[in-house]
């Protein structure tokens, strides 16, 4: 296999589960679902983030509106 060079974006946000996941799609058998994460600033005011991700990343009956989480994720292009 040859080695190819990709440029990797991350993204790491920690706060507040402001919304249950709802389901949003599905691609080739693996089903998405939507939430929103409140984080604050340094400020005191909150941005709210839409997530999507795969059910394959997290426990959706685990995580609930209210609960402190963070996301994390890699994505090679």
């Amino acid at each position: 296999m040859e080695n190819v060079t990709t440029n990797t974006n991350k993204v790491f946000i920690m706060g507040e589960v402001y919304t249950d996941p709802t389901f949003s799609h599905e691609m080739y058998g693996e089903s998405f679902y939507e939430f929103m994460v409140s984080v604050k600033r340094l400020s005191g005011q909150n941005d709210i983030i839409p997530v999507t991700a795969s059910e394959r990343l997290y426990d959706k009956d685990k995580l609930k509106k209210g609960d402190k989480n963070r996301v994390r994720n890699t994505r090679q292009f």
